[in-house]
């Protein structure tokens, strides 16, 4: 019985001492402190709890640079309050994205003094469980932008949520970016003072500009200009070159590879590119791209000749599930990299469709993720190395062409499956659509007459395709006796 109680004790400190846990080590060559995840060796700090400061306040004027190394993702902390607390000389914080803040109740005081940090990097934070944000950001003055976008404080908490000097002299703080996901409703009304006191370069989206009689929780949301002015800038799910557009550079974004004219309508959904430049390459980002949660059918209006820079095997421009998007304008797009269309509606089962409309596009690839998309080219002229897009799906065409025809590859026709056929087979290889200025006009003369009905039946009975421009008159896809009807009908006015 001694024996086996000897190898219990044994056995049970070995998996303590197996046991995997967050900590943090400070290397005071490097003035880093790092957090783990994983069997914390001696010497290095616990994590805190609640409102208690954690072991590693001790030697917060020492630390230059935090980091979260991978394994950290693991790790599910209660409390983040005063991590970096009066860590004044703390300049870089790496690897933020490995911090888990699901389970944080408590952020508060967090970076409360870091006054040297020009950036903080809090765009993966879960706030869904915080009900303490009290002196968050106090005295970081050499921030000058916050992007709480991912802040979530719309849902009611046992606690009503605290907010009490959250900003308090953020004295180069310009601009504070939140989603819809931010709101004030179930915040403690007895502790909300001071929220903005100092921000003296503060300005909302809509330009509301820093008001010392307004430094508590009531412009503590969106910017509504005059008749509801905010000190926070609205965010849209879109993203030019990797840059989120907000209300603050709608109307003309800027940022890496971008030039010329690049700006957003809200109101419209429409995002136009007047003469403008997305230079892609090197990025990981798309050109142009949205994300779960925007508004369906996103418009790309066109004016003036515009460029998106890409390699051959990336994706420019990707518009999300369901969402859809219209092409469309007088200018033209040259897209170095692919179109990709959004996704189906997997709630509703409809295929999605998109639009490339009145417009001249040129995109390496024209393609879809699940190949039940659908695409509509109506008057425009489209270049493409490789066109597969939605099959037909639930009543929908997978590739529609309206006052369009294909003018390469010879004898190309489009195919059930949303792409190109060639005498019964695949087509994998360069694409041109054109646009058809007369209905009927079957050779492509300019006249709808009975010459395009010759050059129908040459077609059909000895497939000479000399004279055969646009033959799928009745668009479906085929060139058949219908074809011969729809030109006939033209031809005769009826």
């Amino acid at each position: 019985m001694k024996r086996f109680l000897i190898l219990f004790v044994t056995m049970a400190a070995c998996i303590a001492a197996w046991a995997e846990e967050p900590y943090a080590i400070y290397n005071p060559t490097t003035t880093t402190l790092t957090f783990y995840y994983d069997t914390k060796p001696g010497g290095a700090y616990g994590m805190n709890e609640g409102q208690n400061l954690p072991e590693w306040y001790s030697i917060h004027n020492n630390v230059t640079r935090v980091v979260f190394d991978p394994s950290f993702a693991q790790a599910r902390p209660t409390s983040t309050a005063y991590w970096m607390a009066s860590m004044e000389n703390l300049t870089t914080i790496i690897g933020m994205n490995y911090l888990n803040t699901s389970e944080v109740t408590k952020m508060s005081y967090m970076f409360c003094d870091c006054r040297n940090l020009t950036d903080l990097d809090l765009k993966g934070f879960n706030t869904s469980k915080v009900h303490d944000f009290q002196l968050m950001f106090n005295g970081c003055r050499n921030l000058t932008s916050l992007d709480l976008s991912s802040f979530n404080t719309s849902t009611e908490l046992p606690i009503r949520r605290i907010m009490l000097c959250m900003f308090y002299n953020c004295s180069n703080l310009t601009t504070i970016i939140v989603s819809d996901n931010w709101s004030t409703e179930y915040v403690n009304p007895e502790h909300v003072d001071e929220m903005f006191y100092g921000c003296t370069k503060l300005v909302g989206g809509a330009g509301t500009t820093y008001d010392p009689n307004h430094v508590d929780i009531e412009y503590a949301h969106i910017d509504g200009g005059p008749s509801n002015p905010g000190y926070f800038t609205g965010v849209y799910n879109l993203w030019i070159n990797g840059v989120r557009v907000t209300d603050a550079n709608k109307d003309g974004v800027t940022g890496t590879g971008i030039s010329g004219s690049v700006t957003y309508e809200p109101s419209t959904n429409t995002l136009t590119l007047d003469n403008a430049t997305i230079d892609q390459r090197g990025l990981t980002e798309c050109a142009i791209s949205t994300a779960y949660g925007a508004p369906a059918n996103l418009k790309i209006k066109l004016v003036g000749e515009n460029k998106i820079l890409a390699n051959d095997n990336t994706i420019a421009i990707n518009v999300k599930e369901s969402h859809g998007f219209t092409l469309y304008g007088s200018g033209s797009l040259d897209c170095g990299g692919a179109l990709y269309l959004s996704v189906r509606d997997h709630l509703t089962n409809d295929a999605t469709m998109s639009y490339i409309k009145d417009c001249t596009l040129y995109a390496h690839d024209i393609m879809s993720e699940d190949y039940e998309e659908c695409l509509t080219i109506d008057n425009a002229d489209v270049t493409t190395e490789y066109l597969d897009v939605g099959s037909d799906h639930n009543g929908y065409k997978g590739l529609n062409l309206v006052n369009c025809y294909v003018a390469s590859p010879a004898d190309g026709v489009v195919g059930s499956g949303g792409c190109i056929m060639v005498n019964g087979d695949y087509w994998d290889g360069h694409v041109e659509i054109k646009r058809s200025a007369i209905a009927g006009d079957v050779n492509g003369d300019g006249h709808v007459s009975s010459a395009d009905i010759t050059a129908l039946y040459d077609y059909l009975l000895n497939s000479d395709t000399s004279n055969l421009v646009n033959g799928d008159v009745d668009n479906d896809g085929h060139i058949t006796s219908g074809d011969v009807t729809a030109a006939s009908s033209i031809m005769l006015g009826n």
